[in-house]
This record gives structure tokens, sequence and C-alpha cells, in this order.
């Protein structure tokens, strides 16, 4: 039902809504923490796992499959 019909989900009441609001609260988290990681970041000493995907994007040119937006998604996951 949500796939078809995404924009009906958030006018019905329920849990999903919790989980809907938690989730965006959890992207936010993650992108300040990417925000952080960017200006403080060395890249000969790797901390953990977003500045290990943030030497990948450097790694690479524009318009491949490692973009910043990747990132949050699969710290959410």
């Amino acid at each position: 039902f949500y796939n078809v019909f995404p924009g009906v989900m958030s006018l019905l009441p329920g849990k999903h809504q919790t989980a809907f609001t938690n989730l965006d609260k959890l992207k936010l988290f993650f992108q300040e923490e990417i925000r952080k990681h960017r200006e403080d970041r060395d890249p000969s000493s790797p901390r953990d796992y977003i500045d290990c995907y943030l030497e990948e994007i450097d790694k690479v040119t524009a318009g491949t499959r490692f973009l910043y937006s990747d990132i949050t998604s699969s710290q959410v996951n």
C-alpha cells in the first residue's frame, strides 16, 4: 500500500508515523555526522565507516556510484 500511495500514509494515524519520524531523525543525525567527518577527516587515519566511505568518494570521479547521499542510506540500513 505504501509503495502505491506514499502520500496517503502520511495522513493515516498509526505506529508507522512514529517509525517515519524516527527514521527522519536518524537520517538527520547521520547527515550531521558526515558533515563533521568531512571537516576534520584525516585521510591517512580513518576512524570509522564514514571516513572510509568518504575516502572512496574521493578516489572516484564525479558521476559514479559513490555519492554523499548514498552514505546516509547505507548508515540507516
